[in-house]
């Protein structure tokens, strides 16, 4: 487990192969990055599109990507920083409350994205800006 910047936390998981296919890890309640469980919910994400920006109040989100690959963006103090994860970097990034991060479908395929959340989704729990909040060129 490595930190990104600040307190986001990048795994890697497992991947294990069977005769009939796969099994992928995605969270364990042992892990240190576990805090609680609040709801699990899948994310379909297109080949190039973003969803950014977002900022939650409460909410730690796990994110796990087991097809297609996402670049995730954290704006901090007038730099970015990067990292892609997926198929090809298979791995979950934890991200705490109190984050602005955005992502991408970088994938020539579309992306699936597993979020293991703390807490049950809430509206008034989530900020969500437009792409023009920060001063970052979304590309490839």
């Amino acid at each position: 487990m490595g930190k990104i910047i600040d307190n986001i936390l990048l795994t890697p998981l497992n991947k294990i192969k069977t005769n009939a296919g796969q099994v992928m890890h995605a969270l364990k309640a042992s892990e240190e990055s576990y805090s609680s469980f609040g709801e699990a919910y899948f994310s379909y994400l297109r080949s190039g599109s973003i969803r950014a920006w977002k900022y939650h109040k409460i909410m730690t989100a796990n994110l796990i990507v087991p097809f297609g690959d996402i670049k995730i963006v954290f704006p901090e103090n007038n730099s970015f920083t990067e990292v892609i994860v997926g198929e090809n970097n298979y791995c979950r990034v934890t991200i705490p409350s109190k984050v602005w991060f955005g992502f991408m479908c970088v994938s020539k395929s579309d992306a699936l994205i597993l979020n293991i959340a703390n807490v049950e989704h809430q509206s008034d729990e989530v900020i969500n800006e437009e792409l023009t909040k920060f001063n970052y060129e979304w590309k490839v």
